[in-house]
């Protein structure tokens, strides 16, 4: 595997097609520039439009948009003054979410690269999530978690009672329901965002989690290094995803066909690998997945801290595509 220094550095390489779907033309790998803080593992360090169009990552105070076709910096977003800790996308494609060490998290317009508002939070933001209209933001600190509201910027719920740093979260596509999970030891907790009250308890979950669009399963980080997928409402295990090493990060598709848990992509109705994700150099402590699990992104730690975007329904490398475009923009980028 061969990496270019540049400001983005890009892997072009042709994949086979394996999921029943028509043979498309060869698609690109991206190794993203990224520079993040290493300290979380499992906070989103990037992340994936839904329709797998654009990629967000995170670079010291700012967060950086990229063209998933083409690898060309899109636009940064500035007005952090200190690192990203994590980034968010809403489904709906218009808005951004970046939490910061500053103890704040920002909502951006995707698109102008507007700031809309900002959330402080005294306790830190060590997590964050963004509902698919982006009408609501949840971030979670080092005892607590808050329901926001995205225009007013008003506290909504308050969220406590964890055993631990709150480092994993999502939201229910209709932002009715939040899932809040702690680093180390469990448990995790479904909540009804409405109301604030505790609606699930899953013993076993923790770290870092990820909610199906319609909300019906979670799949969830394991205390013996293991991934699971789970029905939300009873907490029942659907399918436990083994691993070779501990799984510290796992993605979910919107549509819950697809479940990425560090390197391994898994079919949700079959239980089955479809693909394993080679090239990490470390330990991989974020994931994200395109809402219909076309796309990926996978992050590994401080040794090998760029974010690689992948082509999820290829089976493995066939070489490195002749006349490759290893054109790289400096800078800002388009913007």
């Amino acid at each position: 595997m061969r990496f270019f220094n540049h400001t983005l550095s890009i892997l072009v390489v042709a994949f086979a097609q394996i999921i029943g779907v028509a043979q498309e033309p060869p698609r690109l790998e991206l190794v993203l520039q990224s520079k993040a803080p290493t300290g979380i593992i499992g906070s989103g360090r990037a992340a994936l439009s839904d329709d797998g169009k654009f990629a967000a990552t995170v670079y010291g105070k700012d967060a950086v948009l990229w063209d998933c076709a083409t690898g060309r910096k899109v636009r940064t977003f500035q007005g952090h003054i200190d690192a990203i800790i994590s980034i968010a996308i809403a489904a709906e494609g218009k808005h951004l979410l970046t939490g910061s060490s500053d103890k704040t998290a920002i909502l951006w317009d995707l698109t102008s690269g507007k700031k809309l508002q900002t959330f402080r939070e005294p306790s830190g933001v060590l997590s964050i999530a963004l509902s698919a209209d982006g009408k609501r933001v949840i971030t979670g600190s080092s005892r607590q978690a808050i329901l926001w509201d995205a225009e007013s910027g008003e506290n909504l719920h308050t969220f406590a009672g964890f055993s631990g740093p709150v480092t994993g979260l999502a939201m229910s596509v209709d932002g009715k329901h939040v899932v809040t999970a702690p680093q180390g030891a469990g448990p995790a907790f479904l909540w009804d965002a409405t109301t604030g009250k505790k609606r699930q308890i899953f013993d076993k979950s923790h770290g870092s989690v990820a909610l199906s669009r319609d909300g019906k399963h979670l799949v969830s980080q394991e205390p013996d290094g293991k991934a699971a997928l789970r029905e939300t409402q009873t907490g029942q295990v659907v399918h436990d995803f083994p691993a070779p090493k501990s799984i510290w990060c796992v993605a979910l598709s919107a549509d819950g066909r697809f479940a990425l848990t560090g390197a391994i992509l898994w079919d949700c109705q079959t239980g089955k690998t479809v693909r394993t994700f080679g090239g990490h150099f470390s330990t991989i402590i974020s994931v994200a997945l395109s809402g219909d699990g076309a796309r990926a992104i996978t992050v590994c730690g401080e040794n090998d801290s760029h974010p690689r975007l992948r082509s999820s329904t290829s089976q493995r490398s066939c070489g490195e595509a002749a006349g490759a475009n290893r054109r790289s923009d400096q800078g800002a980028g388009a913007e």
